[in-house]
């Protein structure tokens, strides 16, 4: 899989976070981290995920956010949860490179359990640059850009007409990290990444999904 994924220019399937500032790149549209999560955080995630949690949607500065984590998940600095600070630390780790590539601290942060199918058909989306991570359950699909019939795409054409290739469908692994263009990156040669949430419902699937924006656009605009 890896092998088949560095041959595509506009994919850079990489196992260094640091070398996720490739999306910076014009013909880069996704890169993809491979990671593994280490059992005592996968075991959490889950545990997460079987007892259930609030989502966590908010817009911060990156070093505010240790203080706006433990708060939603009501827990204080000096409390042993040693489990929960590898969670924290995880996704601190991931918003610092974030906020690094996007040159802004101030980043928009969805983390929460997700039970429906969402965007089901395969699209780009209006926003710069997006992080992606599920923790638990299927990864985000995607397209490699000689698999779409644009004509489908930009006439609204169902994911049958969009996709050449049904067998040639990517998908992100579990746990791995995908940075993605959208629509409205303004160093952009091949577009935005046309991508789609996984079909799940009707497998009675959940997933444990981290989404940051960044908003360098709206800070631009106001």
């Amino acid at each position: 899989m890896i092998q088949e994924l560095q041959e595509i220019e506009h994919c850079q399937y990489l196992t260094d976070l640091s070398a996720t500032d490739l999306i910076s790149e014009e013909q880069v549209n996704i890169v993809v981290y491979h990671r593994a999560l280490g059992k005592e955080l996968d075991e959490y995630i889950n545990q997460l995920l079987v007892n259930g949690f609030d989502a966590l949607r908010v817009t911060c500065d990156v070093s505010d956010f240790d203080l706006v984590f433990n708060q939603h998940f009501n827990l204080h600095n000096d409390e042993p949860n040693l489990a929960h600070n590898l969670l924290k630390n995880d996704i601190k780790k991931l918003l610092e490179k974030f906020a690094g590539i996007c040159q802004n601290t101030n980043l928009t942060i969805s983390f929460g359990i997700v039970d429906t199918d969402m965007c089901r058909r395969f699209h780009t989306d209006m926003y710069e640059l997006r992080m992606l991570c599920t923790y638990a359950g299927q990864g985000t699909m995607w397209l490699s850009d000689d698999n779409i019939n644009y004509e489908a795409l930009n006439s609204r054409g169902g994911n049958d007409e969009i996709v050449l290739r049904e067998d040639d469908i990517k998908q992100v692994n579990t746990g791995d990290v995908a940075l993605i263009k959208g629509a409205l990156h303004p160093n952009s040669k091949v577009g935005g990444l046309v991508h789609r949430s996984p079909t799940i419902e009707s497998l009675n699937q959940k997933r444990v999904v981290l989404r940051v924006d960044s908003n360098s656009l709206l800070d631009n605009i106001e």
